[in-house]
């Protein structure tokens, strides 16, 4: 298969960048000025902006490159798979020679080189992309890239993208990592797609992981072929495989979906390493990783999923969590941050519910059943269980804005649940799934347990552990989390519209095809669950938890 790449904004994120150099300039930006396009259209608002855009512009693709400038999540392993699947890759580039305006001529073809190389994408025995061209104009660019032969092209601009997509017989990817409204010029287009992440590049182009490939990396991170492999779970080119080494033991090779927001690896992997160093018992060991692709290997955990929770089986969910509560002044989790969406105050609840309610602008115009849950019941319970929220937080704490203090903050495995758990032969239980680990409020993991989707629990099985909670962080947590649970239970509901997110539903259908068929059945079963929810909530928020522990 013959690739085409554009460089700039595809291949390589800038934001960093384009900040330094604004910086650099005296370029005073608020806060929400933050990307490419934005402080475009910011500078050239201004006089002379034409030509402030364009200082700032050569200054961001030069000098400020090696130090600002990275690959977009997802690119490296995009090449690397790239190259085991036998593709040709050239990256094509409408880029000048020197940037407009730039008196010490700066020459940023030789820069956008050098960062590819020092990248570890050109030059070396193992370059993952094979040619690199630059023209200087967009026209030039686009007559080389049809006479090509390309299978696929890349870009990220949609104007260019419209004109590939007429060219008869390329296929064409439009990059929008932000993503914007399609760009009208695509709705008749079959030829073009319209992607918001690397990892959807990779699932279309490059499909399924392969056997030899899953053997590379197991020579690669454990130096030992594989003799078996199994996938565990249904995606596109991520997942969890069991891999049997030639020493007879198994290792839980898996591969991290793309997250831009959050380093998934990072936390699992640092997270498991702590907490097995220091003799956690519920925890399988970690072996490798290779940052650069986002895999990182475990030891296998044989066992069963945790289908139906016993008393045993909540206890042993108490017991992880006391464990590493009281472990978590220790300097093995010195390097671990947040957890991810932490919320250490009431007001960072608001800002999540608030910030997860604007990715559903673009859907709720396509989906008027969607807009009318939203704008009928949603928003208004959003306004009365802020205002309840804020009346009821606990004066002792500084009120609904004021950040708890580490002292009173754990240590959250965040996705935690029998969702997550693997019963042992022996009837123990091992937990997976650390990919959100970090520093959070215990009542926001006390919340999320309760509400999570994924798990069946009897109201005795709920006070049960809720009490256990309790007894693990202190009851003083109890006033904040009748508080503040309505909120995080608000969240959830949204949680469960995400299949109306273009971006997601796209994400999605990758990995499993079979799901396109019966969309609208999906959208109305997850539409009908929180309607299902947010009515629960409603009906009970002043005694949502207190009926639960007081049972």
């Amino acid at each position: 298969m013959n690739l085409g790449i554009d460089l700039d904004n595809t291949l390589v994120d800038y934001e960093s960048a384009f900040l330094a150099a604004a910086e650099s300039l005296r370029v005073v930006l608020s806060p929400t000025i933050r990307s490419k396009s934005r402080i475009r259209e910011f500078l050239r608002s201004q006089p002379s902006g034409e030509l402030a855009w364009q200082r700032l512009q050569g200054l961001a693709y030069g000098r400020c490159v090696q130090s600002h400038a990275k690959l977009y999540p997802g690119v490296k392993r995009f090449l690397w798979r790239c190259r085991q699947l036998g593709h040709s890759v050239t990256v094509v580039s409408h880029k000048t020679e020197y940037g407009h305006g730039d008196i010490e001529k700066v020459p940023l073809r030789q820069v956008a080189t050098d960062f590819l190389g020092a990248q570890g994408l050109l030059g070396g025995q193992n370059e993952l992309i094979q040619k690199i061209v630059f023209k200087s104009t967009q026209t030039e660019k686009i007559d080389y890239i049809v006479t090509q032969s390309f299978d696929w092209f890349i870009d990220d601009l949609a104007e260019l993208v419209c004109v590939l997509g007429d060219s008869g017989g390329l296929k064409v990817i439009h990059f929008d990592p932000a993503y914007n409204q399609p760009h009208p010029g695509f709705s008749n287009k079959k030829a073009v797609a319209s992607l918001t992440d690397w990892q959807q590049i990779d699932a279309l182009i490059n499909g399924e992981w392969t056997i030899p490939e899953i053997d590379q990396i197991s020579r690669q991170l454990m130096n030992q072929e594989a003799v078996a492999v199994e996938k565990f779970s249904a995606g596109g080119n991520s997942g969890v495989y069991r891999i049997e080494l030639t020493t007879q033991s198994a290792i839980r090779l898996k591969i991290y979906p793309v997250d831009p927001d959050h380093d998934r690896l990072f936390s699992e992997f640092t997270a498991t390493k702590a907490m097995f160093g220091s003799g956690e018992k519920h925890v399988s060991q970690p072996f490798a990783q290779d940052v650069e692709l986002g895999i990182g290997v475990y030891a296998w955990v044989d066992g069963d999923r945790v289908m139906t929770p016993g008393q045993r089986d909540l206890e042993s969910s108490l017991e992880f969590l006391g464990n590493l509560h009281a472990k978590r002044n220790s300097d093995s989790f010195r390097d671990l941050g947040s957890a991810s969406a932490a919320c250490i105050c009431g007001r960072d609840i608001e800002v999540q519910i608030k910030h997860r309610l604007r990715r559903f602008d673009l859907p709720r115009m396509s989906h008027p059943e969607l807009d009318a849950f939203i704008a009928t019941a949603f928003l208004p319970a959003l306004g009365t269980l802020l205002e309840w929220a804020r009346d009821r937080w606990p004066v002792d704490e500084g009120g609904f804005d004021t950040p708890l203090d580490r002292a009173r903050q754990t240590l959250s495995p965040s996705d935690f649940g029998f969702h997550n758990a693997i019963r042992r032969p022996d009837g123990s239980l091992a937990f997976i799934d650390f990919e959100y680990f970090g520093w959070d409020d215990p009542v926001k993991l006390m919340s999320d347990f309760i509400f999570h989707q994924g798990m069946s629990l009897t109201e005795e099985q709920k006070s049960f552990w809720l009490k256990g909670a309790l007894n693990v962080y202190g009851k003083q947590c109890f006033a904040r989390l009748t508080a503040c649970s309505p909120l995080y239970g608000l969240i959830w509901c949204l949680i469960l519209l995400n299949d109306f997110r273009p971006e997601v539903w796209q994400r999605r259908a990758l990995a499993d095809d079979s799901k396109r068929e019966i969309k609208q059945e999906i959208l109305n079963r997850q539409l009908a669950r929180a309607h299902a929810l947010l009515q629960e909530i409603v009906v009970s928020y002043g005694s949502l938890f207190e009926e639960i522990c007081h049972q």
